[in-house]
């Protein structure tokens, strides 16, 4: 696979996944077994587990909008800096909705293998996420 055609994949993700809740052209690109790194948590993944994911952000904030900011491609790999925003009108890691915007900022990394997506890492600014609920000063 070239670095083009895994940065194509990632921006389709993002874009139909996320962004539109559209899984259908996803799911023929990521491994059956993945592996969602978290805040030193190796979490096994699935397109199940993504479509649950995108389906509980986008219940508490509907209007959920991923914009990739850079994006580099080295080999297997893909390095995305991104900005997620929306406004949270539900329920979300029990905190009653708030009616307020969010901006927070994103770093995810991922590997593929055989044309596949296999592992995901992330770090997101959740601390400035619970800042702008107005959860923590």
């Amino acid at each position: 696979m070239s670095e083009k055609r895994n940065r194509e994949i990632i921006r389709m993700i993002f874009e139909e996944g996320w962004n539109n809740a559209k899984f259908d052209n996803v799911a023929a690109h990521l491994a059956e077994a993945m592996t969602f790194h978290f805040r030193g948590h190796d979490i096994p993944d699935s397109l199940d587990n993504l479509k649950r994911l995108v389906a509980g952000w986008r219940s508490a904030f509907p209007d959920l909008r991923f914009t990739i900011e850079d994006m580099l491609a080295d080999d297997d790999r893909v390095a995305v800096r991104m900005t997620m925003t929306g406004t949270h009108q539900d329920t979300w890691k029990q905190i009653p909705a708030t009616g307020k915007h969010i901006t927070v900022t994103a770093m995810m990394f991922f590997r593929f293998e055989n044309g596949l997506l296999v592992e995901t890492w992330e770090d997101y600014d959740e601390y400035g996420l619970y800042q702008q609920l107005g959860v923590l000063r």
